[in-house]
């Protein structure tokens, strides 16, 4: 019988976890352990056991076979009777039972060998040595010295790890050079691992999570070559222990290219590394991350030191001379032509502690045959930034009249003049062609890549993963698979039949297609769109755009992709076939409501002529008090200019039943600033106007009225007072207001927002106890655009929060003549937190971030939380966000999709920061229902969304399930005769101190001929 210990070993590896003494073994960024084989003393370090001799287990005298003489000199050694020197290796053979020793039983043993009772056995004698270093191929190499049937096999010695993946970089030769066709497979664990024969360097990445007590053990043993011949060889570049797949992959990544010009095959063998490659937009990157691209392409210019930095992984440049101290960059063989690129992008590290105050940067092509520099042929740049972190500096070279033919080379004057010991890390020079279409600002994704690489930094976005996967991997396997390229981008998924196309299936094959291209933790369900794509199954490839929702993070975002249907009736993938529970139906076609809720039919107020009336409308325009409901309404603009005072405005008591009468008018000025009425915790109501009526100042207009003491003609005793408050002046005025109820303080803060980039906030204090503005105005630069329709509370303590949209023009973000119909961009939410309304420290948040990461398929966003938006602090101390994405075309109003944001911030305990606790879209908020709406709590201290679908007559009620974040329609109204509605509805809830009995007064404008008509109804929301 066969002894384990004798099992057919030709190579044994034993890869050593080496301690501290010995540095090669060292951690990497990506990886627990690493190895590089990259020298004669590395090489040595991986350990081979190799077989010595081959032997016949029972030939004693080494005939080639085992007979009666075998057996007759075994008995004679037993009985001492044996004359003359065996074979060297007789004590092995001989020992047939492999227990240690000769005797009796291995005599019986080798005569039922003779007699042909069982079969001889083949044992080796084993010698360890370690690999050879091949410096062509800059590896370590192992030869199998002879054929192989039952594998070869490998270890990894270890002192328990946490890693759950191994990368190994290895080439199996082949062609006139090459192996066997046999050295094809191997197993580690339980996994079988195909290994890939060509002559060029590959990476195996294998998961051993699943390899027993692998935290205690000492050995990780794997099979590497399943079958071999003689002479079979395997070069091995590097070996890693990784936690993460995510590592595993970018060690795969790095190493791969670090050997992407190595090979041995029919071709011969060479070991010139590549220098470029190309991106995903067709552009050339050259990248110095090894040392020896910096060897074999680098070569100096004057006045300069240059190496490989091992910490930096990029070309250290330091300044010997003062001036131009520079290299040269052989491009010879990278077939780069002038005319394919029309700008250069060089990704570089300034230190801060260069001293030379105004740094300058030069390059110079070398093209057309001509190996001298020349400055007709060159670019610089100026100012460059000094900084600990990588940038870049990107040039337009469509102005180098001398520039023709092939480049072969640059000379890179890193610094035009310098100190002498100013240093300059080089990691990247990018040929790049943009069509015209795409913004110089923000970068395309492969600059992008690459500065967070060098920087260390996270993804910039929740998209990211989606973007890499299609720029970078496509091909998650033969049945799902990107294809097309640039805004054409499609998404391919292979389906046996329909019922196995579900919304769950699509979205869990979408994350596992990211997921394993990439090794970001991704997950995925689908947004919308999957009917059409079941609808259209009668085509031959069903075909429809996907609203995919990404979270990857901890946070959320949908990507809009063109996805199509592959029919193949023989596919089954264990994903597929498991539908989820239909969605709800709801019945939006009749007027019905359900558990005590109720909502009347709406009643006309009066027409308004004033261009203000129906603008914006995130102010509060409607309260509810114990004496009555009251709403403020611009009525007239009486021809007044933007800025000037003028526009008339009416406050009116509204009944239950709908009718109302206009108890007090003033005037405002024409601007986008608008009134505001509170009811405050005086028991006052109130209303505040913040009119912008000159560059450095606000006219704040305060009037305060006794609900509950109404006139006997049913009048109101009203008190009014207007002040002149110094801003100072800021670029587009103080374009929106908002007076903020902080009963905590007894004040209001009215809220000022304006500049352009950068933005400013100013505000000042109404203390409404004593009814008198308190200091002057506070104003705030922020570091970043000018942010418009402000909601804000009272954050329990002595400060604010304050919810608003960012407005930033055009021109800002490199979009002008790329986007049209609108200067601005409306592209982002942010939370703004005063701790103090008395001090201008802030800290701001971002709710819904701006999203430029679709402009490879000309998509940019307009978020907003004014028409289809809301902010609300419940009662719990919860404080709740609804924001709209839309993403549109190159026009501003080419909407492709539409969704609705649910954000969710604990502010419960005073003065708290906002603690994000859920941020996801809303199922029933889409591009087919386009919703406007308020929040309102109820008795039952849930959460309730009071919405009209733009354009329509129909009111939904939606109420938050209970202990969830989700919502139900339990509610819907048909209102007769009116009109669609323009934009968004006014409710009483507590942003203004309204106070009501479980019935919500409500009001929203809608088109009237000439006019805006406000429609009133109310919603009782149960008993």
């Amino acid at each position: 019988m066969k002894k384990p210990y004798f099992k057919p070993i030709a190579v044994l590896l034993c890869l050593i976890i080496l301690s501290q003494t010995v540095p090669f073994g060292t951690a990497a960024e990506n990886a627990e352990v690493m190895w590089v084989f990259g020298s004669i003393e590395a090489a040595e370090k991986l350990e081979t056991t190799e077989v010595l001799n081959e032997y016949l287990r029972g030939d004693l005298d080494e005939s080639g076979g085992v007979s009666a003489t075998d057996a007759n000199l075994l008995k004679r050694q037993v009985t001492g009777n044996l004359n003359g020197n065996l074979a060297p290796h007789a004590h092995i053979t001989g020992d047939l039972n492999g227990d240690g020793k000769i005797n009796a039983l291995d005599v019986n043993l080798i005569r039922r060998v003779v007699t042909g009772v069982f079969a001889a056995e083949t044992c080796y004698d084993l010698g360890d040595t370690t690999a050879t270093f091949d410096r062509t191929l800059d590896s370590a190499c192992l030869t199998v010295d002879r054929k192989v049937s039952n594998g070869i096999e490998a270890s990894v010695a270890i002192s328990g790890t946490g890693a759950k993946y191994a990368v190994i970089t290895y080439m199996i030769p082949t062609g006139d050079n090459g192996n066997s066709d046999k050295s094809i497979a191997g197993r580690i664990g339980t996994e079988i691992i195909d290994y890939t024969a060509d002559g060029y360097y590959h990476s195996i990445i294998a998961d051993i999570s699943s390899v027993e007590n692998l935290g205690t053990a000492e050995k990780l043993s794997f099979e590497y070559f399943a079958i071999a011949e003689k002479g079979d060889r395997l070069f091995v570049d590097s070996i890693a222990l990784c936690e993460t797949l995510e590592g595993a992959r970018a060690i795969a990544s790095e190493r791969e290219a670090a050997k992407a010009g190595f090979y041995c095959n029919g071709l011969g063998v060479s070991g010139v590394s590549p220098f470029s490659y190309a991106d995903a937009f067709g552009g050339k990157v050259v990248r110095f991350n090894s040392a020896q691209k910096v060897e074999n392409y680098v070569s100096l210019y004057k006045n300069t030191d240059f190496s490989y930095d091992e910490n930096e992984k990029a070309l250290k440049c330091t300044a010997t001379g003062v001036m131009d101290p520079g290299v040269y960059i052989d491009l010879s063989d990278e077939n780069i032509y002038a005319g394919e690129f029309n700008r250069l992008v060089v990704i570089f590290k300034l230190p801060t502690n260069v001293k030379y105050r105004v740094p300058r940067q030069r390059i110079y092509f070398l093209c057309n045959g001509v190996t001298e520099a020349d400055t007709a042929c060159s670019l610089s740049a100026s100012g460059l930034s000094k900084n600990d972190s990588y940038n870049y500096k990107a040039y337009t070279v469509g102005s180098i009249s001398g520039l023709s033919g092939q480049v072969t080379g640059l000379r890179l004057d890193y610094l035009e003049t310098a100190s002498l010991g100013d240093t300059c890390y080089i990691d990247s020079v990018i040929f790049t062609n943009t069509d015209g279409t795409e913004p110089v600002e923000p970068l395309t994704f492969s600059y992008q890549h690459i500065l967070r690489e060098k920087n260390g930094e996270g993804s910039l976005h929740v998209s990211v993963p989606w973007i890499e996967y299609w720029a970078w991997h496509s091909e998650a396997n033969d049945y799902e698979y990107v294809s097309g390229s640039g805004e054409n981008i499609e998404m391919n998924f292979k389906y046996s039949s329909l019922d196995a196309l579900t919304s769950e299936s699509l979205g869990r094959r979408m994350a596992r297609a990211v997921s394993e291209a990439t090794g970001y933790n991704v997950d995925c369900t689908v947004y919308g769109g999957v009917s059409a794509l079941r609808d259209n199954w009668d085509k031959s490839q069903p075909g429809g755009n996907i609203y995919y929702n990404f979270g990857f993070e901890g946070t959320t975002y949908i990507v809009y992709i063109k996805t199509n249907i592959i029919k193949d009736a023989d596919f089954q993938d264990s994903l597929d076939g498991n539908p989820t529970q239909t969605d709800p139906i709801y019945d939006t076609s009749t007027s019905w409501s359900s558990d005590g809720i109720f909502v009347s039919d709406s009643t006309a107020l009066p027409v308004s002529h004033s261009s203000l009336a129906a603008h914006s409308n995130h102010e509060t325009r409607l309260v509810e008090t114990p004496s009555g409901t009251f709403a403020v309404i611009p009525m007239e603009d009486n021809g007044t200019s933007w800025g000037q005072l003028g526009v008339k405005s009416n406050v009116y008591k509204i009944e239950d039943d709908g009718s109302y009468k206009n108890i007090y008018t003033f005037e405002s000025a024409n601007h986008s600033s608008k009134p505001n009425i509170f009811y405050a915790g005086d028991g006052l109501v109130y209303v505040l106007v913040g009119d912008a009526v000159g560059n450095d100042y606000v006219s704040a207009f305060v009037a305060y009225f006794d609900p509950a003491k109404p006139n006997a003609d049913g009048t109101y005793n009203v008190t009014s007072s207007r002040t002149n408050i110094y801003t100072g002046a800021v670029s587009g005025g103080w374009g929106y207001t908002q007076p903020i109820l902080n009963d905590t303080l007894g004040m209001f803060t009215l809220m000022c927002c304006g500049g352009s980039n950068s933005g400013y906030f100013a505000w000042a204090n109404y203390d409404y106890e004593n009814h008198k503005w308190l200091s002057g105005a506070y104003v705030k630069e922020l570091e970043t655009y000018r942010h418009c329709y402000l909601y804000g509370f009272s954050d329990g303590g002595e400060g604010m929060y304050v919810v608003a949209g960012r407005d930033v023009l055009l021109s800002a973000l490199g979009l002008s003549g790329i986007v049209y119909g609108a200067n601005y961009a409306w592209d982002e939410v942010n939370l703004f937190h005063f701790p103090s309304v008395a001090d201008e420290n802030y800290k701001r948040y971002t709710v819904s971030e701006a999203d430029y990461t679709q402009m490879y398929a000309n998509l940019f966003p307009v978020t907003s939380n004014n028409v289809h938006g809301d902010t609300y602090i419940s009662k719990d101390g919860y404080m709740h966000v609804l924001t709209s994405t839309c993403m549109h075309g190159n026009y501003h109003h080419d909407v492709k999709y539409w969704e609705m944001w649910y954000t969710v911030y604990d502010v419960r305990e005073a003065g708290a920061e906002p603690k994000p606790v859920y941020h996801k879209p809303i199922s029933f908020g889409n591009s087919k229902n386009e919703y406007v709406g308020r929040m309102v709590e109820g008795d039952d201290g849930r959460l309730y969304y009071v919405a009209m679908q733009s354009g329509t007559n129909v009111c939904e009620i939606w109420r938050q399930k209970e202990d969830s974040y989700e919502f139900e329609l339990v509610a819907n109204r048909i209102f007769e005769g009116s009109k669609g509605v323009t934009t968004a509805l006014i409710v009483t809830n507590g942003r203004n101190g309204s106070v009501n009995d479980n019935t919500i007064s409500v009001m929203y404008p809608t088109d009237d001929g000439g006019g805006v008509t406000y429609r009133f109804f109310t919603v009782s929301l149960g008993d």
